[in-house]
């Protein structure tokens, strides 16, 4: 049986203040950004534990 999630947090710098100050460490190292990966993680998080809706559209 699978732990289930009690909170899910994220680093209010990142998700509410625009941080774009590691994103041409991230392009270098071939990752998509923050403001593209967000959205899909939580969406992964939500779908994977039983929500009906990806979170970022609660």
């Amino acid at each position: 049986m699978s732990p289930s999630i009690h909170a899910i947090t994220f680093d209010l710098w990142d998700t509410v203040v625009v941080d774009d100050s590691d994103e041409a460490k991230r392009t270098a190292m071939n990752l998509p950004s923050k403001r593209e990966v967000l959205p899909v993680l939580s969406c992964l998080i939500g779908l994977t534990h039983g929500f009906s809706a990806c979170l970022c559209d609660r």
